[in-house]
């Protein structure tokens, strides 16, 4: 069934490829001198969208990347949109959050830029977003509420509100939010075993529920004067997790057991940036950023056998500065500056099981990092087809680690970056990439921390380094002027120090994160844009994108050659979206693949696996005050479901002592929001 449902995807995805090479050219979309492509605010018209991210959602040949508050830095957690030729500041608050608080109305276009052709420092992306919006000024806020209900009685209600004034020279806006949240990848199932000779040697039934409580709050102010801007932004988010996981064993023993999960994380942040314009194409940026997070949480287990608690108390803080300079000429554009980075977290962990307190390996640390990261690069616009680009990083850090071990190591890595990019026509592009890639270490992998719901343990790793990568890159891709858009990416990465699951051997064998020497990646990735201008589908738009990834390493524990642990063979999805214009009504169909992923432990094989998935949803804008929205998610009620082998001990020799497969389902979802905009002139 599986096998089946990947040769349907592939199949829709090869006939939409069919129509994209026959669509007929109805609508153009510009390009400047640059070679960015234009899309006016008219392009998106027809799908009524509300908000810049509805447009952005339709961009032809665009695959939208959020920003990422892992990261640590400015220079890789940005996403890659822009609005006015700026990234957002700021980390908490996601890309896709701020510019939904954007309205569609106010879009006067969406350029789409691609590497080598624009002036602009892609920070590695190959291609970014830039919303333009009107200067006009403008008072605008918006009112919306929704709820989503559940088959299995659950509710997940959201409201949310913002207001923002806005002249030509000054920016002031303020956003709320407030709802909850429930885990589509757990549920209601069973978690059943058997032993080694395929025989079941316990059932049971299972439940396991889990959601969050969000509240948060963000400001910004933004002051534009002659050849300069000031943004500052400020942001608080609240959430509070939960989970109740109740297990009713039925054979051998009659017995239960109760895990409650629970954690309070608050995060506060603090951002700035000022641009200033210098005159002959010379402008500097500086930036700053100030971002605080505490963690509170644990897990309770109540069984007939007794009881165990865990607790994780981490405070973690980020500080950033980050200055730049660019001159353009009408060959070149010069990038270089410098960005300084502090980060800290401590850590502590515990293990109490029947009112005893059990020792874990690095369950309390402090880890603090500095780094300095300059940087340089040229882009050459060689002709109107050709562009090269190439830069240069260079990563100093110091990392300190205090606590139950002490250690103080230096980090320094080279990461250069070149890429050229060749438009063959007006309409082909080909690219070619070629960079350093070097991965950045997450600090609570240092500190130990144990899951009572599975009855593991994972050690802190005190010895952790970056794992790096030279990655190449090629990319072709096929845009005409319908809006029809197709694009083929091939991309391999060498990586050293691989980051993957060892065992750590002291008294005991714990599992842990930990460097497993040299791997290998292959990733191919197709992306599709059709647009239907005529006929019956008229007004109607497909997307679809398939990512087949294939990784190789060496296990540590077997000597065997494996996948990566967690990486996804494929992923995908296909979207078709319908407007009737006349009625003010749009629909749209998503379909999701199922996805597979494993995890490598020394006495464990892991096996993760989410079915396909189904969504419906219609919408209706009666005036450009109302949005109102309906929707029916799950519509197959996938199964999540989770195989583990486990071992007496170490995979090395032995066979499997039993395996669990445990099947949840969430069930079928619905749900409705309304907003109500005020400013918007019929």
């Amino acid at each position: 069934m599986r096998r089946l449902t990947l040769a349907s995807f592939i199949f829709s995805f090869l006939v939409g490829l069919g129509m994209f090479v026959g669509s007929p050219t109805a609508f153009a979309q510009a390009s400047d001198d640059s070679g960015r492509l234009l899309y006016p605010a008219s392009f998106f018209s027809a799908a009524q969208p509300t908000t810049a991210y509805d447009m952005v959602a339709l961009l032809p040949g665009f695959a939208f990347k959020d920003s990422d508050s892992d990261v640590r830095g400015l220079a890789g957690s940005s996403g890659n949109v822009l609005v006015d030729g700026k990234r957002v500041v700021g980390k908490h608050e996601t890309l896709s959050a701020q510019i939904r608080r954007i309205p569609a109305s106010q879009v006067l276009r969406i350029e789409l830029i691609r590497s080598g052709n624009a002036a602009i420092d892609m920070l590695g992306e190959p291609a970014l977003a830039n919303i333009v919006r009107d200067d006009a000024a403008s008072s605008r806020g918006s009112l919306s509420a929704g709820s989503a209900f559940f088959s299995r009685g659950f509710q997940a209600p959201e409201i949310q509100g913002e207001l923002s004034v806005r002249n030509r020279s000054r920016e002031v806006g303020v956003a709320a939010a407030a709802g909850n949240t429930v885990d589509i990848e757990h549920g209601k199932g069973a978690s059943p075993r058997f032993g080694p000779d395929g025989i079941q040697v316990r059932a049971n039934h299972l439940t396991q529920d889990e959601g969050e409580r969000v509240r948060e709050i963000a400001g910004k102010f933004q002051q534009t004067l002659a050849d300069a801007d000031l943004q500052l932004n400020a942001s608080y988010r609240r959430e509070d997790f939960h989970a109740h996981i109740l297990e009713a064993e039925l054979f051998p023993t009659t017995q239960r057991d109760r895990v409650t999960e629970f954690e309070k994380e608050s995060e506060s942040e603090l951002t700035g940036r000022f641009n200033w314009t210098l005159g002959a194409g010379l402008s500097m940026q500086l930036s700053a950023l100030y971002r605080r997070t505490t963690e509170d949480g644990g897990e309770r287990e109540l069984s007939d056998d007794g009881s165990a608690l865990v607790t994780q108390d981490n405070d973690a803080g980020e500080k950033v500065i980050r200055a730049s300079a660019r001159r353009e000429t009408d060959s070149f554009v010069w990038d270089g500056g410098i960005e300084f980075v502090e980060n800290a977290l401590r850590s502590t962990n515990g293990l109490n099981v029947n009112g005893e307190a059990i020792e874990l390996p690095g369950a309390s640390v402090r880890v603090t990092e500095q780094r300095v990261e300059p940087f340089a690069s040229v882009t050459w616009s060689a002709s109107s087809r050709w562009s090269l680009e190439a830069g240069l990083r260079f990563e100093s850090s110091v990392l300190e680690q205090a606590g139950d071990s002490h250690d103080r190591r230096r980090f320094e890595f080279a990461k250069p970056r070149m890429s050229a990019a060749w438009n063959i026509s007006a309409h082909d592009l080909v690219r070619l990439r070629a960079e350093k890639r070097v991965g950045q270490l997450d600090f609570e992998d240092f500190a130990s921390s144990a899951s009572l719901s599975t009855g593991s343990v994972t050690a802190g790793n005190s010895t952790l380094q970056p794992d790096h990568a030279w990655r190449t890159e090629l990319m072709y891709e096929r845009s005409q002027s319908s809006g029809a858009a197709f694009g083929l990416t091939a991309r391999y990465d060498r990586i050293s120090k691989l980051i993957d699951r060892i065992p750590i051997v002291g008294d005991e064998t714990f599992d842990a994160i930990g460097n497993i020497g040299n791997g290998r990646r292959l990733e191919l990735q197709c992306d599709l844009t059709v647009p239907f201008k005529t006929g019956l589908m008229r007004d109607a738009t497909l997307k679809a994108n398939v990512l087949w990834r294939d990784s190789r390493a060496i296990d540590p524990v077997s000597g065997a050659r494996r996948s990566i642990s967690e990486d996804l063979p494929w992923e995908g999805s296909l979207e078709f979206r319908k407007n009737i214009d006349s009625r003010n009504l749009h629909w749209s169909f998503e379909y999701t693949l199922p996805s597979v992923s494993r995890e490598y432990r020394f006495d464990e094989v892991r096996t993760e696996r989410l079915g396909d998935m189904v969504n419906l949803s219609a919408g209706w804008k009666p005036t450009p005050h109302w949005d109102m929205r309906v929707y029916a998610n799950n519509l197959l009620n996938r199964a999540a479901t989770r195989e583990r082998l486990v071992y007496l001990a170490s995979r090395a020799g032995s066979s499997p002592s039993y395996v669990e497969a445990r099947t949840l389902k969430v069930g079928v979802y619905a749900g409705l929001s309304i907003t109500r905009i005020f400013g918007e002139r019929d």
